[in-house]
């Protein structure tokens, strides 16, 4: 008898067997099993499935004459000590069974996890995406809703945002032009004003934009806040000195080129009582953004996202701003003031990542 091998493949081992069960009839001789990419759009995805080779025996087309061997024994029965003739050795369907049981866990880890790979769809690095599957019990991810693993999510990005802390003597903001200072600025005030009625004031560190300090000027008229422009670092430091805390600087929006812009805004965040915030937009690069956060120096320690309704998913500037440990202070969301503006925490981080409606695929 010579002997063939046929393969069959599945979700599982135990799939696998009975799909061999089924197409040969009785119980398969396994003499391999292994994990292997699984076929078309799945095996894109990364998702493996298990292969396994069952021997199965055929008559051969041409069969040569062999001598005959005395067996000792008229009857043809093997003499008492003979060893009968070594043929195919067929494994028993129970060492199978154990082996099979013996490689499950190793099938069961290599298997990708549907939601790790939902949360590498919205950006996150796989750290962080497999940490947050492993906060929703593996038996429910299927069907885990958006606010379980929304809040899982918001658990592990606690430690990356400020919250609601008080103010410090001078909020300095600074970042490239367009990044959305003088409206985050304005928000800000608006929003003190309106929720707590407190009056903050307002300093245009800017020689340069004629229209955004008329724009600032402008939002202090309506709300009340105090203002005032400086042009010069001396001329930035006198009005600080003079002016009720705390503080909201705006700052110029130059290029990373311009070295006088740069030296105002280290000057400025060396002085005591400084805060500094550098305001990035959402689509930012981590090219770009590496190279902004290291022009603004050790001291600007706080981080303003804008932009956010542009649809620029914020997940990849996150490992950035972790290895750096800076904290995210403020989620700009649009151009309404102060409507489009809210302090960062897990849960808005959280929110804007996932969206309304999670990660594709995931039940609401």
């Amino acid at each position: 008898m010579d002997m063939d091998r046929t393969r069959f493949r599945a979700q599982t081992v135990e799939e696998a067997v009975n799909a061999a069960r089924a197409a040969l009839g009785g119980e398969p001789d396994v003499a391999a099993t292994r994990m292997v990419p699984a076929r078309g759009l799945r095996g894109l995805m990364g998702l493996r499935e298990v292969e396994i080779d069952v021997e199965t025996a055929h008559e051969p087309s041409v069969r040569r004459p062999r001598a005959a061997r005395p067996t000792g024994r008229p009857d043809g029965q093997p003499a008492a000590g003979a060893t009968a003739e070594a043929g195919p050795v067929s494994v028993g369907l129970s060492a199978v069974v154990e082996r099979l049981r013996q490689a499950r866990s190793t099938v069961q880890s290599d298997r990708p996890d549907p939601l790790v790979a939902q949360l590498l769809s919205t950006g996150l690095d796989r750290g962080l995406a497999t940490r947050v599957a492993r906060a929703v019990p593996r038996g429910n991810r299927r069907q885990a809703p958006v606010s379980a693993i929304e809040a899982a999510l918001a658990t592990e990005l606690g430690g990356l945002v400020s919250g609601d802390e008080p103010y410090a003597p001078v909020e300095l903001f600074v970042g490239p032009p367009g990044a959305g200072k003088t409206t985050t600025i304005a928000k800000i005030a608006a929003r003190e004003r309106a929720r707590n009625g407190v009056r903050l004031s307002l300093l245009a560190a800017d020689g340069f934009r004629v229209g955004a300090i008329e724009q600032l000027r402008l939002y202090a008229d309506l709300i009340g806040s105090p203002f005032a422009v400086a042009r010069t670092p001396l001329e930035i430091e006198r009005t600080l000195a003079a002016t009720p805390s705390p503080i909201l600087v705006d700052t110029a929006g130059r290029s990373l080129g311009d070295a006088r812009a740069l030296e105002v805004a280290e000057r400025l965040s060396s002085l005591p009582g400084v805060r500094t915030h550098v305001v990035l937009p959402a689509g930012t690069s981590l090219r770009q953004a590496a190279r902004l956060l290291d022009a603004y120096g050790e001291r600007a320690r706080r981080v303003v996202i804008t932009r956010l309704d542009e649809g620029e998913s914020i997940a990849p500037l996150l490992p950035l701003l972790a290895e750096r440990d800076l904290t995210l202070s403020y989620l700009g969301t649009g151009q309404r003031v102060p409507d489009d503006l809210e302090r960062a925490s897990g849960r808005a981080l959280a929110h804007h990542i996932l969206g309304p409606d999670g990660p594709e695929g995931m039940p609401a």
